[in-house]
């Protein structure tokens, strides 16, 4: 302390040491806040979604199960999809996905809002023309050159763009998910299954 001034003087390695440790204290970010999903892998027991950096893996029958629900709502209302968004929360190396599929209801026929609501949960948004579907699926991701490509994989055209939450940042920035068309979704269901719609 510096006599007369009242004042507490650090010692200069004090001061780098007590920087360093704010530093440490906040998470830098290990993903970006969107990634553009190129590659997308349907099996029996898992899903992949392959970006150009990353690789999101979901897997159980669960998963399958959630996908193939999906399937049968664009089945049946397909002509009323007005889009999706597509959202990752990532803690560490698990990732929450959730699939928010927009239906407009005045191009529903009789009958058809109820049963979305009975069968899918559907919810109201700020819009009264539309609903909304969600389905989560869990999982994780890595990087994708550690992935084996193969010709399996059918590619998104145009790609799909994914908004990413990432839990590690030391502030969470306001993210908005992106819409996004249904149709590369549909098209990769086609390709995986017959030929290619």
């Amino acid at each position: 302390m510096l006599k007369g001034t009242g004042r507490l003087v650090l010692p200069a390695g004090v001061l780098l040491a007590l920087f360093m440790l704010i530093g440490c204290s906040v998470s830098s970010p290990q993903l970006p806040e969107t990634e553009k999903i190129v590659y997308f892998k349907a099996g029996d027991n898992f899903l992949l979604a392959r970006g150009d950096e990353h690789t999101y893996d979901f897997s159980g029958a669960e998963t399958r199960r959630l996908y193939d629900r999906w399937l049968v709502l664009k089945r049946d209302y397909g002509d009323a999809v007005r889009g999706m968004t597509v959202n990752f929360d990532v803690n560490n190396r698990d990732v929450q996905a959730q699939y928010n599929t927009f239906i407009r209801t005045d191009r529903l026929q009789a009958g058809q809002k109820e049963a979305l609501v009975r069968d899918y949960g559907a919810k109201a948004t700020s819009d009264p023309q539309t609903m909304v579907v969600s389905f989560r699926a869990s999982g994780s991701y890595g990087l994708s050159r550690n992935y084996v490509m193969d010709d399996k994989f059918i590619k998104l055209d145009p790609p799909v763009t994914v908004s990413i939450n990432d839990k590690t940042r030391g502030v969470n920035p306001l993210w908005i998910p992106l819409m996004i068309p249904a149709f590369p979704f549909i098209m990769a269901y086609g390709c995986a299954t017959g030929r290619c719609i």
